[in-house]
Protein backbone atom coordinates (compact mmCIF):
# COMPACT_ATOMS: atom_id res chain seq x y z
CA UNK A 1 0.00 0.00 0.00
CA UNK A 2 1.29 3.34 -1.12
CA UNK A 3 1.47 5.49 2.15
CA UNK A 4 1.27 9.49 2.78
CA UNK A 5 4.74 9.89 2.79
CA UNK A 6 5.70 7.81 -0.43
CA UNK A 7 3.46 9.72 -2.32
CA UNK A 8 4.78 13.16 -0.97
CA UNK A 9 8.32 12.22 -1.07
CA UNK A 10 10.69 13.25 -3.95
CA UNK A 11 13.76 15.19 -4.80
CA UNK A 12 12.18 18.86 -5.73
CA UNK A 13 11.62 21.17 -3.17
CA UNK A 14 9.83 23.35 -5.37
CA UNK A 15 7.57 21.36 -6.32
CA UNK A 16 4.01 20.49 -5.21
CA UNK A 17 4.60 16.69 -6.19
CA UNK A 18 1.19 14.74 -5.55
CA UNK A 19 0.34 17.26 -2.60
CA UNK A 20 -3.54 17.20 -4.57
CA UNK A 21 -3.69 14.03 -4.49
CA UNK A 22 -2.76 13.56 -0.71
CA UNK A 23 -5.46 16.11 0.00
CA UNK A 24 -8.19 14.85 -1.46
CA UNK A 25 -8.04 11.73 0.15
CA UNK A 26 -8.27 13.41 3.52
CA UNK A 27 -11.79 12.63 4.40
CA UNK A 28 -11.72 12.75 8.23
CA UNK A 29 -10.11 13.83 11.24
CA UNK A 30 -8.14 10.79 11.42
CA UNK A 31 -6.54 10.78 7.96
CA UNK A 32 -5.38 14.63 8.85
CA UNK A 33 -4.06 13.01 12.09
CA UNK A 34 -1.61 10.25 9.85
CA UNK A 35 -0.73 13.49 7.30
CA UNK A 36 -0.10 15.77 10.59
CA UNK A 37 2.47 13.01 11.50
CA UNK A 38 4.83 13.75 8.82
CA UNK A 39 5.42 17.25 9.48
CA UNK A 40 8.42 15.77 11.73
CA UNK A 41 9.90 14.08 9.10
CA UNK A 42 13.35 13.83 8.66
CA UNK A 43 13.12 14.05 5.13
CA UNK A 44 12.82 17.99 4.21
CA UNK A 45 10.84 17.53 0.85
CA UNK A 46 8.08 15.06 2.76
CA UNK A 47 8.05 17.43 5.64
CA UNK A 48 7.39 20.44 3.20
CA UNK A 49 4.71 19.03 1.12
CA UNK A 50 2.84 17.84 4.03
CA UNK A 51 2.65 21.05 5.98
CA UNK A 52 1.14 22.44 2.27
CA UNK A 53 -1.36 19.86 2.27
CA UNK A 54 -1.79 20.76 5.85
CA UNK A 55 -2.52 24.55 5.56
CA UNK A 56 -4.63 23.68 2.28
CA UNK A 57 -7.13 21.70 4.40
CA UNK A 58 -7.01 24.02 6.70
CA UNK A 59 -8.51 26.87 5.47
CA UNK A 60 -12.05 24.71 5.11
CA UNK A 61 -10.82 22.54 8.29
CA UNK A 62 -9.69 24.58 10.83
CA UNK A 63 -10.77 22.46 13.44
CA UNK A 64 -8.91 19.36 12.32
CA UNK A 65 -5.96 20.99 14.16
CA UNK A 66 -7.50 20.47 17.09
CA UNK A 67 -5.21 18.26 19.70
CA UNK A 68 -2.32 19.85 17.32
CA UNK A 69 -2.16 23.58 19.10
CA UNK A 70 1.37 22.58 21.05
CA UNK A 71 2.83 20.90 17.92
CA UNK A 72 1.98 23.69 16.01
CA UNK A 73 3.68 26.48 17.91
CA UNK A 74 6.69 23.97 18.37
CA UNK A 75 7.39 23.20 14.71
CA UNK A 76 6.90 26.96 14.15
CA UNK A 77 9.38 27.85 17.00
CA UNK A 78 12.00 25.45 15.29
CA UNK A 79 11.06 25.03 11.85
CA UNK A 80 14.31 25.74 10.06
CA UNK A 81 13.21 25.40 6.43
CA UNK A 82 11.91 28.06 4.64
CA UNK A 83 9.24 26.23 2.56
CA UNK A 84 7.93 25.28 6.04
CA UNK A 85 8.46 27.88 7.77
CA UNK A 86 5.90 29.93 5.31
CA UNK A 87 3.16 26.98 5.63
CA UNK A 88 3.27 26.88 9.38
CA UNK A 89 2.94 31.00 10.00
CA UNK A 90 -0.33 30.36 8.51
CA UNK A 91 -1.43 27.23 10.64
CA UNK A 92 -0.77 29.67 13.75
CA UNK A 93 -3.92 32.09 13.83
CA UNK A 94 -5.83 29.04 13.12
CA UNK A 95 -5.29 27.41 16.55
CA UNK A 96 -6.15 28.55 20.24
CA UNK A 97 -2.04 29.29 21.42
CA UNK A 98 -1.26 27.85 25.15
CA UNK A 99 -0.58 30.70 27.13
CA UNK A 100 3.00 29.52 27.83
CA UNK A 101 3.70 29.56 23.98
CA UNK A 102 1.86 32.57 22.68
CA UNK A 103 4.42 35.37 23.14
CA UNK A 104 7.18 33.14 21.87
CA UNK A 105 5.20 32.19 18.60
CA UNK A 106 4.10 35.77 18.23
CA UNK A 107 7.58 37.23 19.20
CA UNK A 108 9.23 34.58 16.34
CA UNK A 109 6.10 35.45 13.78
CA UNK A 110 7.49 39.66 14.19
CA UNK A 111 10.90 38.16 13.95
CA UNK A 112 10.02 36.84 10.55
CA UNK A 113 8.32 39.90 9.19
CA UNK A 114 10.69 41.97 10.17
CA UNK A 115 13.89 40.02 8.81
CA UNK A 116 15.10 41.02 5.63
CA UNK A 117 17.41 38.15 4.86
CA UNK A 118 14.14 36.04 5.79
CA UNK A 119 12.34 34.65 2.32
CA UNK A 120 10.14 37.01 1.05
CA UNK A 121 7.01 34.62 1.33
CA UNK A 122 8.04 33.89 4.60
CA UNK A 123 7.61 37.41 4.98
CA UNK A 124 3.99 37.93 3.40
CA UNK A 125 2.50 34.83 5.42
CA UNK A 126 4.20 36.95 8.43
CA UNK A 127 2.42 39.49 8.10
CA UNK A 128 -0.77 37.69 7.27
CA UNK A 129 -0.67 35.71 10.26
CA UNK A 130 -0.39 38.77 12.81
CA UNK A 131 -2.90 40.54 10.65
CA UNK A 132 -5.31 37.38 11.35
CA UNK A 133 -4.48 36.97 14.77
CA UNK A 134 -5.08 40.67 15.68
CA UNK A 135 -8.39 39.89 14.50
CA UNK A 136 -8.75 37.44 17.06
CA UNK A 137 -8.09 40.00 19.46
CA UNK A 138 -4.38 38.03 20.21
CA UNK A 139 -1.82 40.50 19.01
CA UNK A 140 -2.60 44.59 19.01
CA UNK A 141 -3.56 46.72 16.23
CA UNK A 142 -1.88 49.62 17.34
CA UNK A 143 1.68 47.11 17.08
CA UNK A 144 0.66 45.54 14.30
CA UNK A 145 0.26 49.33 12.19
CA UNK A 146 3.40 50.49 13.27
CA UNK A 147 4.79 47.41 12.19
CA UNK A 148 3.00 47.54 8.88
CA UNK A 149 4.29 51.59 8.21
CA UNK A 150 8.18 49.98 8.96
CA UNK A 151 8.17 47.45 7.23
CA UNK A 152 6.35 49.73 4.29
CA UNK A 153 9.65 51.74 4.07
CA UNK A 154 11.47 48.90 2.44
CA UNK A 155 9.42 49.22 -0.67
CA UNK A 156 9.44 45.64 -1.96
CA UNK A 157 6.27 44.84 -3.85
CA UNK A 158 5.35 41.63 -2.40
CA UNK A 159 5.45 43.21 1.09
CA UNK A 160 3.73 46.40 0.20
CA UNK A 161 1.05 44.42 -1.95
CA UNK A 162 0.04 42.42 1.51
CA UNK A 163 0.38 45.38 3.47
CA UNK A 164 -1.86 47.09 1.41
CA UNK A 165 -4.68 44.45 1.75
CA UNK A 166 -4.40 44.25 5.18
CA UNK A 167 -4.48 48.24 5.79
CA UNK A 168 -7.85 48.23 3.59
CA UNK A 169 -9.52 45.47 6.32
CA UNK A 170 -7.83 46.18 9.24
CA UNK A 171 -10.47 47.94 11.88
CA UNK A 172 -9.37 51.67 12.74
CA UNK A 173 -7.04 52.19 15.65
CA UNK A 174 -6.79 55.92 16.87
CA UNK A 175 -3.07 54.51 17.63
CA UNK A 176 -2.80 56.81 20.73
CA UNK A 177 -2.81 53.61 23.55
CA UNK A 178 -5.96 54.76 24.54
CA UNK A 179 -8.66 52.15 22.20
CA UNK A 180 -9.26 48.76 23.40
CA UNK A 181 -7.08 47.32 20.98
CA UNK A 182 -3.46 49.24 22.26
CA UNK A 183 -4.56 47.39 25.32
CA UNK A 184 -3.90 44.02 23.98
Amino acid sequence: MVTFADRLSGSDIRSIGNVDSVISDIKNKHDFDQLFLLLHSSDRVIAMHAADAIEKITRVHPGYLEGHEQAVATITLHAASKELQWHMVLLVPRITLYKEDQHAVIFKIIAWAKDKEQSKIVRVNALQALYELTMKDVYSKHALKKLLQHIEQENIPSLNARIKKIVHLLPECKGGGDCSCCAL
